[in-house]
């Protein structure tokens, strides 16, 4: 494609988000005041006129801290590598066990560098954007010290296109850039005649200081097509002022694409996402009128309202309602006479009550009530967390498809490239990633906890013999093991159990023909 062709889908990609922009505008100005929205401001310019509550502004903040604790949290591995099923099952327990503890440290390495980057700053305010409906990182190679730089970008300067599957495949943004900037961005870049005459009248002092300096910059990362048995990525760099290329390159790999962008849900046949703000908007709106409404009645209840008889003797717009004020009036004259307000706003708390809570439950910050008291115990924690993971449902798996795994899969790109991790082989065999945030390890409480359940039932039913004669010892174990992700250096290999067993086995025999209780003999093997 020419850069006229690219230009082309860019103002296509443009109108595409037109419709959305005044819907986004009103969630900015009434959640996210302070934010960049889609319209320009001056540094330091106020824009809360429109707030009057700010349960939604403190709403939006909580839900993105709760989104990032529930999905990414930090001082946390939220993904595991581990071989998939298919693997495991043609691999010797041994092996199996070596493997996945070769994964398991290289996980940490991974998670290691994650930990030390600005991944949790920019994953915030992403996630901020998220309730809106779409959320937007990059991710680039770093420095030396640094190895992984994320960056959220805005809303305003991000435009998306779908590919033929459905998914977002083109990623186009539009920056202001300052052009002393362009090479350190781009080194590889080409310095265009735009980029040169400016930086010239910068240096000369003869830029008008009316004139912007900065110059208009669009990205474009979009799949290539023409290789779909491979991913590959069309980076490219415009500048939009000359319509020339600045910098061209292509990503080849799982993880190559720097971009990241995730949606909360979507309406078929829509690109962008709907977030929980969109739900909450007639609530939000409703609580910042009620309370203007309230101000303007409280206004009127101190200041009252009044009326005089014109008598050419009291001019009211002389008249000041302040303390110590005389004002005189004619001797057959009313004087002023104070009016009833005609609204009663004694219901006004009832609305306001009623909305908040709606606007809380909308941005999931109400799970099981409000925490007051006492602090809240580990089974209060992991009670809310498996209630907010049945109450996000569909939006969490596709969180985890479209933002989770591929910021996983872009830091193992990079890190590998950069020859800071090695993946182990495994002969052409596939590694699977697995999730195991807060919300994963919440869902996957119940499935414990039915296990659990089935062993004390057949206890309880059958007595103790049944369990050890229905179910495998060793496999629940390794299979409990695996849901509470144990360390595989902790537990015993294959060839130690058997000895173990061997031993108890022994002792108990002996034990037996001693006249020993062969349960308390075997006991003494336990550490």
């Amino acid at each position: 494609m020419s850069v006229v062709d690219d230009l082309s889908r860019f103002e296509r990609a443009k109108h595409k988000r037109r419709t959305w922009e005044s819907v986004w505008q009103e969630i900015f100005d009434y959640t996210m005041p302070a934010r960049d929205g889609l319209r320009e401001f001056s540094p330091g310019t106020r824009r809360d006129d429109l707030i009057f509550d700010e349960t939604a502004v403190v709403g939006v903040q909580e839900f993105a801290s709760r989104m990032l604790a529930g999905m990414v949290p930090d001082n946390m591995r939220w993904i595991r590598l581990a071989p998939t099923p298919a693997v495991a099952r043609r691999m010797e327990d041994k092996d199996f066990s070596f493997l996945q503890g070769q994964l398991d440290e290289v996980n940490a390495e991974v998670f290691q560098y994650l930990q030390s980057s600005n991944f949790q700053a920019e994953a915030y305010e992403s996630f901020l954007d998220l309730s809106l409906g779409t959320g937007n990182l990059t991710c680039w190679e770093g420095s030396a010290t640094q190895p992984l730089r994320f960056q959220s970008v805005p809303t305003h300067e991000v435009y998306l296109d779908e590919g033929p599957f459905g998914n977002v495949d083109t990623q186009m943004r539009l920056r202001k850039v300052d052009p002393s900037m362009v090479k350190i961005i781009w080194p590889a870049g080409k310095m265009t005649k735009n980029v040169s005459e400016k930086l010239g009248k910068m240096a000369g002092g003869s830029m008008n200081p009316m004139d912007s300096n900065k110059i208009d910059i669009i990205e474009i990362v979009s799949r290539d097509w023409d290789r779909p048995e491979e991913e590959v990525y069309l980076y490219k760099v415009i500048d939009k002022e000359e319509k020339v290329y600045i910098f061209e390159e292509e990503f080849i790999g799982i993880g190559s694409n720097p971009w990241i962008s995730f949606r909360w849900s979507k309406g078929s046949g829509e690109i962008y996402g709907r977030g929980p703000a969109f739900n909450a908007m007639s609530a939000i709106k409703t609580c910042n009128l009620t309370i203007q409404l309230i101000l303007e009645n409280a206004e009127m209840s101190i200041a009252g309202i009044w009326q005089t008889d014109d008598d050419s003797v009291i001019n009211s717009d002389n008249i000041r309602l302040v303390p110590g004020t005389v004002i005189p009036r004619g001797v057959d004259s009313t004087g002023l006479q104070p009016l009833a307000p005609g609204g009663d706003f004694n219901v006004a708390d009832l609305v306001l009550k009623d909305q908040r809570h709606n606007i809380n439950r909308a941005l999931y910050n109400e799970t099981l009530g409000r925490r007051e008291g006492t602090p809240i115990s580990a089974t209060e924690v992991a009670e809310r967390m498996a209630e907010l993971s049945r109450q996000v449902g569909s939006a969490h798996g596709r969180l985890q498809k479209e933002m989770v795994f591929p910021v996983y899969k872009r830091a193992v790109y990079l890190l590998r490239d950069q020859g800071r991790i090695e993946i182990p082989t495994l002969n052409g065999q596939d590694i699977e990633l697995q999730a195991v945030s807060p919300l994963v390890r919440a869902q996957r409480n119940e499935d414990i906890a039915q296990h659990v359940n089935y062993a004390q039932m057949l206890g309880q039913l059958f007595g103790g013999a049944a369990i050890q004669n229905m179910l495998n010892p060793q496999k629940f174990a390794e299979k409990l093991a695996y849901w509470y992700e144990i360390d595989n250096d902790l537990l015993t290999d294959p060839e130690e159990q058997a000895n173990n067993v061997q031993n108890m086995m022994e002792i108990a025999g002996g034990a037996s023909q001693a006249g020993i209780d062969p349960i308390s003999a075997a006991q003494t093997l336990l550490p």
